[in-house]
């Protein structure tokens, strides 16, 4: 964990990390990491614990995170959702994400993705 949280600081701000609490409760995190060799796209991550799923909180936290990568310089940004997970893919489009065909730098041989990216331009006019 200690070599993570060193190569995310060495990496700033092209990657970031942050902790998501609701009052002084942990609730989860989310991350990006700015890709400079593919068009400076952002992979986003989020995880919550399942007792603050459905309070906005994910959006909350993950709009921040979007924020923050555009800011520091993403051209867009993009989640892979596992396909059966319905909730995580309606927070997506609700975010204004889009589905599209996954690049072939992120297919990986045996895994089922899903591909689904936000651009600047889109992100500016939702928000």
């Amino acid at each position: 964990m200690q070599k993570w949280y060193a190569w995310i600081e060495e990496s700033r701000p092209n990657t970031n990390h942050y902790c998501i609490f609701l009052d002084d409760t942990y609730c989860g995190e989310t991350f990006y990491r700015i890709d400079p060799e593919h068009g400076n796209h952002a992979s986003m991550d989020i995880k919550l614990f399942p007792f603050a799923r459905g309070k906005g909180i994910a959006a909350a936290g993950l709009s921040y995170a979007i924020r923050e990568a555009f800011d520091h310089g993403a051209a867009a940004v993009w989640v892979d959702p596992d396909p059966q997970n319905q909730k995580a893919i309606a927070l997506y489009k609700r975010l204004g994400f889009v589905e599209k065909p996954l690049p072939d730098h992120l297919k990986y041989e045996g895994f089922e993705q899903v591909y689904f990216e936000l651009t600047r331009q889109v992100w500016q006019e939702r928000h």
